[in-house]
C-alpha cells in the first residue's frame, strides 16, 4: 500500500544507493574472455603463418583457450573492482521525520 503525501510535507530527501558488484564481474569476465579468445585467435593465425615445422597448426588450437581464460581470469579481477551505484530517491515525510 503507497502512501501519497504532498509536495508541501516533504522535509527532506534521502538517497540510498546499492552495489552490483557481482554483475560488473560476470560482464569484466566476458568480456575478458572475449577478448582473451580473439587475441589468441589472431596470434595463433599469424604464428602459424610461413610455418613448414610439425606443430604449425598447434598456435591456433591452443592460443585462443589460454588467452580466453588468462583474460576472462583479468576482467573477472578488473569487473569485481568495480561498482555499479544505483539511486534511489526515497522521499520522507516531515512528520516521520520528527517522530510524530
Amino acid at each position: 500500500a503507497d502512501t501519497t503525501f504532498a509536495f508541501a510535507d516533504l522535509a527532506t530527501v534521502e538517497a540510498k544507493s546499492s552495489h552490483h558488484t557481482a554483475a560488473s564481474a560476470l560482464a569484466g569476465m566476458g568480456t575478458g574472455f572475449f577478448a582473451g579468445v580473439v587475441t589468441g585467435g589472431a596470434l595463433g593465425l599469424v604464428s602459424g603463418l610461413g610455418c613448414h615445422g610439425d606443430f604449425c597448426g598447434f598456435g591456433i588450437i591452443i592460443l585462443p583457450p589460454v588467452f580466453g581464460v588468462a583474460g576472462g581470469l583479468i576482467g573477472l579481477v578488473i569487473g569485481a573492482g568495480r561498482t555499479t551505484q544505483l539511486w534511489e530517491i526515497v522521499w520522507q515525510p516531515a512528520a516521520a521525520r520528527a517522530g510524530a
